[in-house]
């Protein structure tokens, strides 16, 4: 199941259909849950917010009892928000199946007189109004349109930065983080995601054995040059803490993120504009992702392949996506139990 109290997650459903069928194809028997999910931005400035960050721990609880109590071989997480995203990933490492983690997808820009819109463009809108610098009629129409249909926050905000980081990690298919929750192709990587978690479960490939200092490494760096704040901080040391990594004295993860730097144009674009506004910009964050982090760790799509280390593993399967085939082999098996956890 999946929840529809945000846009975030409210397209979740069809991409946990997806990996269903993508388990299945592949000779897995999938078992579906789901798990609570709160909304920070929803939540803001309300007593909510007593529970947006414990929600963490709870989703993360969700996913370890379920995996853990059912004994299930591997587990694929689905999830667009800003708690389900370091809690489901936190509840990977604890159970340390094979595991995947499938971002639900930004959401596309909403426009207003050829402006491009996300949800921070009604809260600015909000304090010109207030001063008097905005209409009425401005305002409403802003707020009907910036947020155009389902998926995560629009720009660089905890859902799309944690999908990032995951991707630099090696937890999830490499494009997989810029895709857009409306269109096919996230639906497609959300199956070829299905497809690559069994051939973990065939190799016996572990969360842990991908999520390696090297890994959070990387995953500090991407976050720390590309809006780094405090929360992504706490959700990475919560990820830390569960993959038993002991890497992070406050010098080291302000040193590791000091390997590279965003562009002015990536540093302003909808998160959707990276991967839909053309090849230069696209290939422009694969250049950061692949070219100027550390080399050595392990993806998985490139581990479940091939057995090989990103440097040239995860170069391979950026080819390979791109050109849209599968990014490992499947073979024909008897059927495995594999989780899909929808947040």
């Amino acid at each position: 199941g999946h929840s529809t109290i945000t846009p975030c997650n409210s397209g979740l459903q069809k991409l946990a259909d997806a990996a269903v069928a993508g388990i299945e194809e592949a000779g897995g028997n999938a078992q579906i849950f789901g798990t609570p999910t709160i909304s920070d931005g929803m939540a803001m400035g309300t007593e909510g917010m007593k529970y947006s960050l414990v929600s963490r721990e709870v989703i993360a609880d969700c996913i370890e009892t379920c995996v853990q109590g059912q004994w299930m071989d591997g587990v694929l997480v689905v999830g667009g928000c800003d708690k389900n995203m370091p809690g489901g990933m936190m509840g990977i490492l604890r159970a340390n199946v094979p595991g995947i983690y499938v971002y639900g997808g930004t959401i596309l820009p909403g426009y207003y007189k050829d402006q491009e819109l996300n949800i921070v463009s009604v809260f600015e809108a909000v304090g010109q109004n207030a001063a008097g610098k905005l209409s009425d009629e401005d305002l409403k129409e802003i707020e009907k349109r910036a947020i155009p249909g389902t998926g995560s926050c629009g720009g660089m905000y905890t859902a799309n930065t944690m999908s990032s980081a995951f991707e630099a990690m090696g937890m999830s298919l490499p494009y997989s983080s810029t895709m857009a929750n409306p269109h096919d192709e996230k639906m497609n990587s959300a199956k070829e995601s299905a497809q690559v978690l069994l051939e973990a479960i065939r190799k016996d490939l572990k969360p842990r054995d991908i999520v390696t200092r090297e890994a959070i490494e990387n995953a500090v760096a991407w976050l720390r040059d590309y809006r780094f704040d405090g929360l992504r901080l706490d959700a990475v040391h919560a990820i830390v803490d569960t993959s038993a990594v002991h890497i992070l004295e406050h010098r080291k993860v302000v040193g590791c993120g000091q390997r590279c730097e965003i562009s002015d144009e990536l540093d302003r674009a909808v998160h959707a504009d990276v991967s839909g506004r053309g090849p230069r910009l696209r290939d422009e964050r694969q250049l950061l992702l692949f070219g100027v982090l550390d080399g050595h760790g392990r993806t998985l799509p490139a581990a479940a392949s091939s057995g090989r280390t990103s440097t040239t593993g995860a170069t391979a399967s950026v080819a390979t996506y791109a050109g849209r085939s599968r990014c490992c082999p499947i073979r024909s098996r008897a059927a495995t139990t594999t989780a899909v956890a929808s947040g």
